[in-house]
């Protein structure tokens, strides 16, 4: 009985530590949901555009769940599909499969995506930053910046929110990963990455570039070049089905539009 009681306070000590430490992430959340609310009740219409998402979207629901090779409707020959498919192909089965209106899905689905990878980043930012307070702040300055409301809440988020939250996964299982030497987060963080360059490529990139500096930083060893490797290889061949899909000319032109994103990001982390 005495044996029952101690491990009963243990669980209930544990559960007290648990919710304290994300007791830090409310604040976030709290002012997403309220600005999320916000834009809900003044927007009719999704905000930004996104049309061009949808369609796609809606074609490959239309055509069998088959890969596009045009993008119809834009432009007189149409616009050639030369975009990661993950969220189109999620988008259609929604809309194809279950039934879920397209205009619903642009107008609430990022926003929910959005506000959710709040607790991704708040756990990278307790591993890296050390103390849940610290984290639940910089959750905070990233719920009331900006571009976190803009690009992620309108109908373009229908595409970024879940990059945003693939990246973000990424960034945690990635310093996990170099920081405690521990193989058993490579898996996650090759899940992560390929998610991430299958739904945008600019989230790619940033994770990508992420993934090199956290080696450099805490595992510049040879195990750690061996996991850079391994990570990038694995995210190669589980992409193939879509780049490999595609033209090289088109292939290219998806490598070369966004170098100079490149450039300014790796200028950043060096400086």
């Amino acid at each position: 009985m005495k044996t029952n009681l101690l491990s009963l306070d243990h669980d209930y000590e544990m559960i007290s530590k648990w919710l304290l430490e994300y007791l830090w992430l409310t604040p976030a959340l709290f002012i997403s949901v309220l600005t999320y609310s916000s834009y809900l009740t003044t927007h009719q219409f999704p905000a930004f555009g996104g049309g061009l998402f949808l369609s796609i979207s809606e074609q490959i629901a239309n055509n069998g769940y088959q890969f596009p090779r045009v993008v119809h409707q834009y432009t007189t020959n149409g616009v050639p599909f030369a975009y990661p498919p993950l969220a189109f192909y999620g988008l259609s089965i929604l809309h194809g499969m279950l039934g879920v209106d397209l205009f619903a899905l642009s107008r609430y689905l990022p926003g929910v995506i959005t506000i959710s990878s709040l607790i991704p980043f708040y756990l990278f930012c307790k591993l890296l930053l050390r103390t849940p307070q610290r984290a639940g702040l910089a959750c905070f300055i990233l719920a009331v910046t900006p571009a976190f409301v803009r690009w992620h809440f309108s109908a373009g988020g229908i595409v970024r929110a879940p990059a945003f939250f693939f990246s973000l996964a990424g960034l945690y299982t990635a310093l996990r990963l170099f920081k405690t030497s521990s193989r058993h987060w490579i898996i996650p963080t090759i899940a992560w990455f390929t998610l991430t360059a299958l739904t945008h490529p600019e989230y790619a990139i940033f994770l990508t570039i992420s993934i090199v500096v956290f080696a450099v930083t805490y595992a510049r060893t040879v195990r750690g070049f061996i996991d850079v490797i391994i990570v990038g290889a694995c995210g190669f061949i589980l992409t193939i089905p879509w780049w490999g899909g595609l033209s090289p000319s088109t292939a290219l032109r998806i490598l070369f539009q966004h170098r100079v994103h490149t450039v300014v990001l790796a200028a950043v982390l060096v400086l």
